[in-house]
């Protein structure tokens, strides 16, 4: 969509310091209101209540009764679609990713097989090193085709 097929992808971070959950939620119902937009959203699956870390998925809906957003897990073999009320939702976003921003592919090539199943703090610690890791801010993308 983006480039020469004349689509938008916006894409914004999720700083508690600098964006509010008024905007996140504008944003974001404005989205899901225009039939050529889609929603998706990186957030911390622990700050949700869920198990796990960083993850992305696509929000459906938002009910404004409940002030929650429909998120449309990609992995709904293990966690179905689950309506996460706002406030969460931007708690979950407003997080840092340790591997927000790596060296690709370059980097995953170089990962032992080993490293590619890091289980251990050992592992993951040299997985992120010599992925090339850089914290970055989770946050949400809005695609629109036009």
């Amino acid at each position: 969509i983006s480039g020469g097929s004349g689509g938008k992808i916006t894409e914004q971070y999720v700083d508690s310091t600098h964006m509010t959950i008024g905007k996140m939620r504008f944003d974001l119902k404005n989205a899901l209101m225009d039939n050529n937009s889609r929603v998706l959203v990186n957030y911390d699956r622990s700050a949700v209540g869920q198990y796990g870390g960083g993850h992305w998925s696509p929000v459906g809906s938002y009910s404004e009764k409940e002030d929650a957003f429909l998120v449309l897990d990609v992995a709904k073999y293990k966690y179905p679609p689950v309506w996460i009320p706002s406030e969460r939702l931007f708690d979950g976003m407003a997080t840092t990713d340790d591997c927000g921003m790596w060296n690709y592919p370059d980097g995953q090539d170089a990962l032992s097989q080993e490293e590619r199943n890091a289980h251990t703090p050992k592992n993951y610690a040299s997985t992120l090193e010599k992925l090339g890791c850089q914290p970055e801010l989770r946050g949400y993308i809005i695609v629109t085709r036009s």
